[in-house]
């Protein structure tokens, strides 16, 4: 499958420079909108667990 879509990739664009240039770009962009949110909206520490006997 994946020979497939590398060939499709190539015929569509002509080399493999434009699909990295693409998959490095959505790689920085899911990271950065990534860290966006955990900036905007920090985790808050688990609630403590009552355990009884």
């Amino acid at each position: 499958m994946r020979r497939f879509c590398d060939g499709a990739v190539y015929d569509a664009l002509g080399s493999y420079a434009m699909a990295w240039r693409i998959g490095v770009a959505l790689g920085l962009a899911g990271g950065i909108i990534q860290v966006a949110f955990a900036l905007i909206r920090p985790s808050q520490p688990p609630a403590p667990v009552l355990r009884t006997a």
